[in-house]
């Protein structure tokens, strides 16, 4: 990532992460650190898989949470929610996938911009009461 992107990245007020095409975490920007609670670096170089990989349980737990869905590491733009946990406890959050690169077929990962704050468990049944609404 170059110098200037970091920085702009690292200066939104809303939380933003990259994991790149083999579901490794290369970057968290400060907002992102502010809403784990946790020093990014102890995060960045860990795989994110669906089911965490044992070792120390809260950062298994939020590497798994962060972990884009296929759709988006096939490269198309992807909205989900996601249960993460911080030290405070579980919080419940919308992220906007982008995937990066030239097309679908050569995607190098994918920017995950989550939203500000956490959504509420009645907005959360709302939500899915929608989707299932929707299928």
């Amino acid at each position: 990532m170059t110098a200037a992107l970091s920085r702009w990245l690292s200066e939104l007020r809303m939380p933003v992460y990259v994991v790149d095409e083999k579901r490794t975490l290369v970057y968290l920007n400060t907002a992102m650190e502010q809403w784990l609670d946790i020093d990014g670096e102890e995060l960045v170089g860990k795989r994110c898989d669906y089911a965490p990989a044992g070792g120390d349980e809260l950062h298994a737990g939020i590497v798994s949470a962060l972990c884009p869905p296929p759709t988006a590491l096939a490269g198309t733009p992807t909205t989900a929610t996601i249960v993460c946990p911080t030290v405070k406890g579980l919080t419940t959050r919308q992220v906007r996938y982008v995937p990066l690169g030239e097309d679908a077929l050569e995607c190098e990962g994918v920017i995950g911009i989550v939203t500000a704050q956490d959504i509420d468990e009645a907005e959360l049944a709302i939500r899915s009461a929608a989707s299932v609404a929707d299928n």
